[in-house]
């Protein structure tokens, strides 16, 4: 009998139309791979001195770490700031982050810079006691801030690790002076100035982690407002928040720089502060001196936080007298080892042996100091109802509250997490830069919330064209099935074609109605035959 097979053309074994497709799309698929990588490292910048800015940056993370002092976290209430609202909005932050007690500017900065509680690091006050050295240290010591060599600031740890990693560090608090057995220094370093306008200092930071040759890929730095004006003014004075205004303006300098030289995606930032502020009035004064017998103590520290060494053998003079005296008078008494627990601020030598703390809005006698320097540098005429501001209270009190914002590929976009100690921010830049954190208290799991989850960051090169490459290989993959099942349904038409033609040939009839002679007809292998081709192609 005659068996009528598939037309050659069609073929084709599974294998070999496999091969044939996986032959044309897998070179298209990794050549478009490598394109997106080579593009997305393409500056979005049309000048071509960002371009070439763009590709000097380190190849380790980069992170820039900016401290607004004194910048409460309920400022962003008080007046409009448009650029801040940009990082926050479209990159993580809290409502407020806890700081450290006292919540004074040197203890926190260096709290943040070490992961380190005040007791640990040893910064207790702006100014402090050390029986060690038997005499009172301020930040003009580099004994004030190495405390028995236990911190190890992130400048530090970056530099310590080598690898192309440097840090630059920038009017910081306590980056003036060596750290660590081998006495580290970061790359870049510009010591305190007020004189330097704050554009500037942004200029040189984006410098620092643009140079051709060493590129910085860790930077800190400082600026003094809006803290010193609220000193003077009060932090709901209008000067505060013409202040707020200038921070604004500062950070959207900031961001139009990263942009034109192309690396706003591709650099860390992390805008903070380092405490709130009080509003206080002159006839709030506590005048504690008056309850105590002259020449028998010694003070240090200062409002809103006093540390009383007794002299020997006065103390339980020195304690009665001051806890009487803090009856309805606003202020508490502690003994060294009376402390607040949560306070983590008993536990150091330069801590004295009593401390009395006042109440929110409550200042001692010693700010008639303040009141003395703020007048002279802002020319102003003190007076009985003129308002001030101070910081240093409890901790646990709102307007001593920082704020914390985070901008980059290693943040999360649009959100905003839950509350955190500044000392967590210690295990987070190391999370961020690739570094083993130092002994510290802070805790990462703290703050993880805040990273992108595990993955590659879309905002990242290798992101990009990940993100892409798994687009592709679905296409790939959607493109070869739908020919599979394309030729499938060919085939089948096919054989249902030659098995009408078997049909046809086999009556053999002329049309001149002669009779004809009858060819047998297999149907059962007919039917074998069209079943196989639904089989024969998966």
């Amino acid at each position: 009998m005659y068996r009528f097979r598939s037309s050659p053309r069609c073929r084709l074994s599974s294998s070999g139309f496999l091969r044939l497709h996986l032959k044309t799309v897998v070179p298209l698929f990794f050549t478009t791979v490598v394109l997106l990588v080579l593009s997305e490292n393409v500056d979005d910048s049309r000048t071509k001195q960002g371009t070439s800015r763009a590709s000097r940056l380190s190849h380790h993370p980069v992170v820039i770490v900016i401290s607004f002092d004194g910048f409460r976290y309920n400022y962003f209430q008080r007046t409009e700031t448009p650029n801040m609202d940009i990082l926050r909005d479209t990159g993580a932050h809290v409502q407020y982050m806890r700081n450290q007690f006292v919540t004074k500017t040197f203890p926190n900065h260096m709290s943040i810079a070490t992961g380190l509680h005040a007791e640990s690091h040893g910064v207790v006050d702006n100014m402090l006691y050390d029986p060690k050295y038997e005499r009172a240290l301020d930040w003009h010591n580099p004994e004030f801030w190495n405390f028995d060599n236990v911190s190890l600031p992130l400048w530090t740890l970056n530099e310590m690790a080598g690898s192309g990693r440097r840090s630059g560090v920038m009017m910081w608090p306590g980056s003036a002076i060596p750290f660590g057995v081998n006495e580290t220094v970061p790359s870049q370093s510009l010591q305190w100035n007020e004189s330097y306008p704050f554009e500037t200092r942004i200029d040189i930071a984006i410098d620092w982690i643009t140079d051709p040759s060493e590129p910085i890929n860790m930077v800190f730095v400082y600026f003094e407002e809006p803290d010193e004006i609220a000193h003077a003014f009060g932090p709901e004075s209008p000067n505060v928040t013409e202040y707020i205004q200038i921070v604004d303006n500062t950070t959207g300098y900031l961001i139009n720089k990263l942009k034109f030289f192309g690396i706003y995606d591709h650099v860390n930032v992390i805008l903070l502060s380092d405490h709130g502020f009080q509003e206080v009035k002159p006839q709030n004064m506590i005048n504690y001196t008056s309850a105590l017998t002259p020449k028998t103590y010694q003070a240090f520290g200062g409002t809103p936080v006093m540390h009383i060494l007794p002299n020997d053998g006065k103390f339980d003079d020195v304690y009665s007298q001051l806890r009487n005296f803090s009856h309805n008078r606003n202020f508490t008494v502690y003994k060294k080892e009376e402390l607040e627990p949560t306070w983590y601020y008993s536990n150091n030598r330069r801590i004295m042996p009593i401390v009395i703390v006042a109440d929110l809005g409550f200042i001692f006698d010693d700010f008639q100091n303040n009141i003395d320097y703020y007048s002279k540098k802002f020319n102003f005429t003190p007076s009985h109802d003129r308002v001030y501001g101070v910081h240093g209270y409890d901790n646990r009190q709102l307007p001593m509250h920082p704020f914390f914002i985070a901008h980059g590929p290693a943040f999360r976009t649009r959100y905003q997490g839950d509350v955190f100690d500044n000392v967590d921010l210690y295990p987070l830049i190391c999370k961020i830069v690739g570094l083993k954190p130092a002994p510290n208290n802070g805790t990462l799991k703290n703050v993880s919330q805040l990273l992108k989850r595990k993955g590659f960051a879309m905002g990242s090169p290798v992101g990009w064209a990940m993100g892409a490459a798994v687009i592709i290989g679905i296409t790939v993959i959607l493109g070869i099935m739908s020919a599979l099942v394309s030729r499938r349904h060919n085939r089948r038409r096919e054989i249902i074609s030659d098995i009408s033609n078997i049909r046809e040939f086999a009556e053999i009839g002329g049309s001149n109605g002669k009779s004809s002679k009858s060819f047998p007809v297999n149907t059962e292998e007919c039917q074998a035959l069209l079943m196989s081709s639904s089989t024969e192609e998966l």
